[in-house]
């Protein structure tokens, strides 16, 4: 399958993650799983494997300024 690239702003693609959250899990999820991964790599980030129990769901991306400050 032919790829294009997009280019985005973090808040961009959080509003695009959070309108395809209202979809039906099934029909988005590798599309979501996707475009993290993408902007994970993009950003210099590993994406955690796997959240911790009783821990929210944050599908929003966050930038390093974001998590250090």
């Amino acid at each position: 399958m032919q790829t294009i690239p997009i280019r985005l702003t973090v808040d961009e693609i959080n509003l695009v993650l959070d309108a395809l959250g209202y979809r039906p899990f099934r029909e988005v999820f590798e599309l979501m799983s996707n475009l993290q991964d993408q902007v994970s790599t993009a950003l210099g980030q590993d994406r955690p494997g796997q959240q911790a129990p009783g821990e929210s769901h944050d599908r929003s991306i966050q930038t390093e300024e974001a998590n250090h400050g």
